[in-house]
């Protein structure tokens, strides 16, 4: 059933469950072949073990110390606070010192991880992206505060569209997750909202087809970056809190400001680890690791980001 967005989603809990998993574990060579397949059928895939419970661990430490240091404008004193309703200006400062955490960027090239994602995108050095997000979702009820409405990452990523985001909920998640509609990424690019406050919110999806996953410490969510996705409803009485990253080929176009930090709307400065240069991807994303040596090819963006004006492309060539 096609339906708008403006009308609320709904979708049984068996739904939860028909994505295609795969215990990275002790996952078999005919294992990830028939996980590459569904995640190419399907537009998305759970990779459970894929993170090491101890890196997220470590990551959350590192981050709740850096906020409680008061060496940021904003102060949060613990982890457990973090769990609780947050101002948007404590957010931000988050999401800046995520970015001088080195696990932010090495819990996605753990071995089981990387090993999956070379093998779906038939490279040995699959390209992890410098952008990387922490997102909240606020105990509400319902989406809470810092959900986002059901969209496509390639409005917002570009560049080619053979992109894959790993979502990575920083503790258990059985409500207030993410919620993903299967097979929408063959649909192409789909038209949004228009609006201030639009957010790149497509204009309509396949509601029977909404799934959201249950993952615990350690599983990560993978989808195409034209598969429809958004916040799902947290009813709990704890915050969400997850981060995703992007990865694709290492000779594929990728969007010129992909390699620079994102400036934060708020006040217009820029989301990356303290004291950088902007000019250097390795060193505002915080990510030694990262290797750009130039063979990617760097393309202009095929329309403006700001895609709360823009309808729908041509998705020939997708």
């Amino acid at each position: 059933m096609l339906v708008s967005t403006r009308r609320r989603r709904r979708h049984s809990a068996e739904r939860s469950w028909t994505m295609h998993e795969v215990d990275l574990a002790d996952a078999s060579e005919g294992d990830l072949t028939r996980a590459k397949e569904r995640l190419r059928a399907d537009g998305l895939v759970v990779a459970r073990k894929a993170v090491p419970r101890q890196t997220i661990l470590d990551f959350r430490h590192r981050l709740s110390a850096l906020m409680a240091s008061g060496e940021y404008p904003e102060t949060i004193p613990d982890w457990a606070t973090m769990r609780r309703q947050l101002s948007g200006r404590q957010v931000l400062a988050m999401r800046r010192a995520a970015y001088d955490c080195p696990e932010y960027a090495s819990a996605f090239r753990s071995e089981p991880l990387l090993a999956f994602m070379a093998f779906v995108l038939d490279t040995d050095k699959p390209f992890l992206h410098p952008r990387r997000w922490i997102r909240l979702n606020g105990a509400a009820g319902a989406t809470g505060s810092g959900a986002q409405p059901m969209h496509q990452d390639y409005w917002f990523v570009q560049g080619d569209p053979e992109v894959y985001t790993v979502w990575v909920a920083l503790h258990d998640c059985t409500e207030g997750g993410i919620a993903l509609v299967e097979g929408s990424h063959r649909e192409g690019l789909l038209d949004v909202e228009r609006g201030p406050a639009a957010k790149g919110q497509v204009v309509a999806f396949e509601t029977d087809r909404v799934v959201e996953p249950h993952v615990v410490m350690g599983d990560v969510v993978v989808f195409h970056s034209l598969t429809v996705h958004g916040t799902a409803p947290n009813g709990s009485a704890m915050t969400r809190i997850s981060i995703d990253g992007r990865f694709q080929h290492p000779r594929a176009p990728i969007a010129r400001e992909q390699l620079l930090p994102a400036m934060a709307p708020e006040d217009r400065l820029p989301i990356a680890a303290r004291n950088s240069l902007i000019t250097d991807v390795n060193s505002w994303s915080g990510d030694p690791a990262l290797e750009f040596d130039g063979g990617m090819p760097v393309v202009a963006s095929r329309f403006g980001t700001d895609v709360t004006v823009l309808g729908a492309r041509s998705t020939e060539g997708f």
